[in-house]
């Protein structure tokens, strides 16, 4: 299980926002992340999402402008991707991979994998303002 938190707090101290839950005894176990990333996030986090294959995550902030993805097996922080008022990730029937929508319209393919930055690439540009989350019907 993913959790994706927000911080209603009046503070410069940045607490973690995403976590993992192996069951309902199990507690929350926090993620990881770049202390610029955390930052860049604004406190909100908006959507969470596993990949087709349960190994990697994404996280989304539309307050910050950002994705940030996960390897969960190794709990190890892989990467980021701008993206203006990115907020829905979805994955896709491909392992490691995602697809993000942003407020102006933007769709956006991410490819992820251990020791590599994520490769993103923009599948289009709709005429619509997408909302905060979505699922990929496959």
């Amino acid at each position: 299980i993913a959790v994706g938190l927000q911080a209603q707090i009046q503070s410069d101290s940045r607490p973690p926002l995403v976590a993992l839950s192996h069951g309902p005894r199990s507690g929350l176990k926090f993620l990881d992340m770049p202390r610029d990333a955390l930052n860049r996030m604004n406190g909100y986090c908006g959507s969470v999402a596993f990949d087709g294959s349960g190994r990697f995550l994404a996280a989304t902030s539309p307050r910050g402008g950002i994705a940030v993805f996960w390897d969960t097996q190794t709990r190890t922080y892989l990467s980021d991707v701008m993206l203006e008022d990115c907020c829905g990730v979805a994955p896709t029937s491909d392992p490691g991979t995602f697809l993000l929508t942003a407020g102006a319209g933007d769709v956006v393919r991410v490819v992820v994998d251990a020791g590599r930055p994520a490769q993103a690439s923009l599948l289009r540009t709709a005429n619509a303002n997408w909302d905060n989350h979505l699922m990929a019907v496959l």
